[in-house]
């Protein structure tokens, strides 16, 4: 078969015969492809470091493992008969993605530069539909981050090797899909994870209310009720946290809602710890459970997609079962991805890898935040909101450090961050212990050496961060406004819901 036509797709294998045996000939376009064979009985983890060696030394290949690769040899220093050699071989082409192929010097578009608007549409759901109509690969289409699914939202996104004319006619089929694309721009660069300043909200806000504590009541807790909102104890509000800021905790888009795994289900940080163990049968089955509510207003999911998850449940994994259960279209869009990887690697880990690489770090960093919401909680609940000895601050050129007995006064508590955990962190010498028992409890640790999907890096984020240009509008003239329009903006990987609630000085339930 002509290698160089076959589908850019990893761990592909070879074509086989209807037999089912292996095809005992490969012929090879030398000008595009090279053959390497491995020696024999080479463990997979081997040969993934072979398959990384080439991804890091040129991006323009693609590679694959020919499992049953047989050839002849001699000894150096025997001159019998020559061996026959069962073993397996690395393929090297290149990337079809990269423009390389058999048209590898005909001109590419440039990069475009794009915002694309979504409403009620879950990040990877998005990227597949634009994928269809741009008739690309999700992996060519770079975002800075992932967007919340419960909102009006706009973010710049680059698509590689796509013109402008391509992008407005990808827009004419995408109108049926809640998504909109426009503001090209061709560019010679692609959008990287985390590259945003930060992001812009309008946020309304309606049916306003606040608790009230009855002062004459003697039970403990004291007994509450509802009561109007006025403007001028929401503008205090508003004020109070412009002034002083609020506590970083990540949101429950990240984390999940809060309550039991009876009461939610699966939360997005319990498929993560799975991933971080290894355990990616764990990791399947707890994808398919799914989510009871989708978030904290108490959405359910429909019935159409609890069927297939009990399909997946009642006929212990069968996936051809599964697959006929669900519903048509982009819904449940990584729990069919990973369904049809088993289907074909017939391998748990193998077949979450199919998910886009975004989101499988996306299961990871929710467990990271949610040990970073806990280690936030307890580092408050022990130490207030003064700097004291043990904390780490990041100075004004980046870098972060222990803070010093001399150093206490030179900083205030926007200074201080907490590590989200990783192999490539320190922990604070106050928090230290608090952390270690947290992974330890979870039997998790951070390897550098683990494969990605397995481990991660770490960083540092803000313990208390303060909105910018923040605005508040009341429509109408009156005391109790029936609505509040409130704008402010956020540094990158810092939440609206986060500050909300601290606006509202509420629980996450309430």
């Amino acid at each position: 078969s002509d290698l160089s036509d076959t589908p850019n797709m990893p761990n592909r294998g070879r074509k086989r015969k209807r037999s089912g045996k292996a095809d005992p000939t490969l012929d090879l376009d030398t000008t595009n492809s090279a053959l390497l064979p491995f020696i024999p009985n080479i463990s997979k983890d081997e040969r993934r470091k072979a398959h990384h060696i080439v991804a890091r030394g040129c991006g323009d290949f693609i590679t694959s493992t020919i499992s049953d690769y047989s050839f002849k040899t001699t000894k150096p220093d025997d001159s019998s008969s020559p061996l026959q050699v069962q073993t397996s071989a690395l393929l090297v082409m290149w990337s079809k993605r990269k423009g390389r192929s058999k048209n590898r010097n005909k001109k590419l578009h440039k990069n475009t530069l794009f915002v694309l608007k979504k409403r009620q549409r879950e990040h990877l759901t998005a990227m597949q539909c634009l994928a269809k109509a741009l008739n690309c690969h999700v992996g060519d289409i770079a975002t800075a981050g992932i967007k919340d699914m419960q909102a009006i939202t706009f973010q710049f996104c680059t698509a590689r090797n796509r013109s402008t004319k391509d992008m407005e006619a990808a827009n004419q089929k995408l109108t049926t899909n809640a998504i909109e694309i426009g503001s090209f721009v061709e560019v010679d660069w692609e959008l990287t994870r985390g590259e945003n300043d930060g992001n812009r909200f309008r946020i309304t806000l309606r049916d306003l209310k606040r608790v009230e504590i009855d002062p004459a009541s003697t039970a403990k807790p004291r007994s509450e009720s509802f009561v109007p909102c006025d403007k001028a104890h929401l503008q205090g509000r508003v004020n109070a946290i412009e002034r002083n800021g609020f506590v970083n905790f990540f949101g429950s888009q990240r984390v999940g809602v809060p309550g039991s795994f009876d009461e939610v289900g699966v939360r997005p940080f319990d498929i993560g710890r799975a991933m971080l163990k290894g355990d990616f049968d764990r990791a399947i089955d707890l994808l398919m459970i799914g989510r009871r509510v989708t978030h904290a207003n108490g959405i359910h999911e429909s019935e159409e997609i609890r069927n297939a998850r009990r399909v997946w449940s009642e006929s212990r994994r069968d996936v051809t079962k599964t697959l006929s259960a669900m519903p048509k279209g982009n819904i449940m869009s990584r729990e069919r991805c990973v369904l049809q990887g088993l289907k074909r690697y017939r391998n748990s880990r193998d077949a979450f890898k199919t998910i886009p690489f975004s989101v499988r770090l996306f299961w990871i960093n929710a467990y990271q935040s949610l040990v970073w919401n806990s280690m936030a909680t307890r580092r408050l609940e022990e130490f207030g909101a003064r700097v004291v000895l043990g904390d780490q601050v990041r100075r004004d050129d980046g870098t972060v450090t222990i803070v010093a007995p001399d150093d206490i006064s030179r900083f205030t508590i926007e200074s201080i961050v907490l590590p989200l955990p990783g192999y490539n962190v320190e922990y604070p010498q106050n928090l230290k212990q608090m952390y270690e028992e947290f992974l330890s409890n979870d039997t998790v640790e951070f390897k550098k050496d683990a494969p990605p999907e397995e481990t991660a890096k770490g960083a540092y984020r803000k313990l208390v961060v303060r909105p910018t240009n923040v605005s508040v509008a009341f429509p109408g003239d009156t005391t109790f406004p029936s609505e509040v329009l409130l704008g402010f903006d956020l540094s990158t990987g810092s939440y609206a819901t986060s500050l909300l609630r601290e606006l509202m000085v509420s629980t996450v339930m309430r």
